[in-house]
């Protein structure tokens, strides 16, 4: 491949820092991925930090600042991933 060929597309990106929270979606099962969207939804009972205690304890590597910045994104303030 030519550097030409290989500069003609640029790569795809999203604005800013990438979503942990979508990243973590983007990787589980369909069971535990619908699981953690309906606990993301507002009024489902969870808090931010319930919801990140319970990602950490499963071996994931999140904040609770960003389970909430993901969860206003539906109000259109929060982060900008496609989930």
């Amino acid at each position: 491949m030519t550097l030409a060929s290989a500069l003609a597309t640029p790569p795809s990106r999203r604005n800013g820092p990438t979503c942990g929270v979508g990243d973590i979606l983007d990787n589980l099962p369909d069971a535990d991925r619908a699981a953690l969207e309906a606990a993301l939804l507002p009024g489902s009972g969870w808090k931010a930090t319930d919801i990140t205690r319970v990602l950490v304890a499963n071996g994931h590597n999140v904040r609770a600042d960003a389970v909430q910045r993901h969860r206003r994104r539906a109000q259109g303030n929060g982060c900008e991933c496609p989930r």
